[in-house]
């Protein structure tokens, strides 16, 4: 560069040229600068020296535009997702004062969130949840960790608020409506309790399976089974042990389709864990779980020791039916072969 026009190596070399006068007053010029590689953004200061000479700096401003659009970028993507996030989000300083709020619906607020700006959260709420409020930045405080609460509206809405502290001693608060979502889950725990009810009195139990062997019972099948409560779920080989030993070999046949996703149905002997000895019925059928990259099998259990009893009564019952119909047609033919002998002779007799 030495001996050459520094403006000649400047993008635009006319706007250095007429800046300079103010860049010796320290105001500083941004301008590119040619290089081999390309044009690289630089800010530029100058100071006059004697004779009429200048000292430019130059600061290379690459790295920092980089990190200024990397920084607008991320902005504009939290800015996205906060405006699609769907709960409502508070900022808090360490006494409790609300420095930031974020809802998807201003009347879901108890107040304009620009008047909520600066005012402790405690004051903002009503009576009976400012306990409630107080201790859980307390707890966040103390712990460290977030602390989870629940509360329900007069209006019969049932609100999940979680807390979670931060570096500087403040909290970021998200509140969300889980009406639906407790509704759901009561309903579901009432039809997995009637189920449970149902399995019970019926006398069956369900299994789901992975390919490990690991199998989770329900509670109708640990019934069943006679499972102790204080046992975990027995495995697929400490079920096979409990299964007749002249049945096993024809029970592990059966369940092979299950490998290739088809099902099984077979009957078998098992001795239950209460000692009990049984007759089960099962069935099996294999599927892939949406939320699992493996293949999972599911199953019932059936109790059918009586309607084998039963049936075997009935199979004995018939076969003493049958057996005394034959006797029985056996005993008329002798019985009618005797009579019919010695009544010829007395009816030829009569004739005469």
């Amino acid at each position: 560069l030495r001996g050459t026009s520094f403006a000649d190596r400047l993008v635009d070399g006319q706007t250095f040229r007429d800046a300079l006068g103010e860049m010796i007053d320290d105001r500083p010029l941004v301008a590119a600068f040619r290089t081999p590689s390309g044009d690289v953004p630089v800010e530029l200061k100058a100071s006059s020296l004697v004779r009429g000479r200048i000292l430019a700096v130059g600061r290379d401003l690459s790295r920092a535009r980089d990190l200024e659009e990397a920084l607008e970028t991320e902005r504009k993507r939290n800015e996205t997702i906060l405006h699609h996030f769907p709960d409502i989000l508070l900022q808090m300083d360490a006494e409790g004062r609300v420095l930031w709020v974020h809802t998807p619906d201003p009347a879901l607020l108890t107040a304009p969130a620009e008047e909520m700006i600066g005012r402790r959260l405690v004051d903002l709420v009503v009576d009976e949840r400012k306990p409630l409020v107080r201790r859980a930045f307390e707890d966040v405080a103390r712990s460290g960790e977030i602390q989870t609460y629940e509360y329900v509206t007069p209006s019969r809405r049932e609100w999940e608020g979680r807390m979670a502290p931060l570096s500087d001693g403040g909290a970021i608060l998200m509140v969300r409506e889980v009406t639906t979502a407790r509704r759901t889950q009561r309903e579901l725990l009432a039809k997995e309790a009637r189920l449970e009810e149902a399995e019970t009195v019926g006398g069956f139990g369900s299994w789901q399976s992975d390919l490990d062997g690991t199998i989770h019972w329900s509670r109708g099948a640990r019934v069943l089974l006679g499972i102790p409560d204080d046992l975990p779920d027995p495995d697929l080989r400490a079920y096979n042990e409990r299964v007749h030993p002249d049945d096993l070999e024809r029970v592990e046949a059966a369940r092979q389709p299950v490998f290739r996703g088809g099902g099984y149905e077979v009957e078998y002997r098992l001795r239950t864990w209460d000692e009990r000895d049984i007759v089960i019925l099962g069935r099996g059928r294999a599927e892939l779980a949406p939320d699992r990259p493996a293949m999972v099998i599911h199953g019932t259990l059936r109790d059918v020791t009586r309607e084998r009893e039963q049936a075997e009564d009935l199979r004995r019952a018939s076969f003493v039916a049958v057996e005394a119909s034959r006797l029985k047609g056996e005993f008329l033919a002798n019985t009618s072969h005797e009579i019919r002998t010695p009544m010829h002779h007395i009816l030829g007799m009569v004739h005469l």
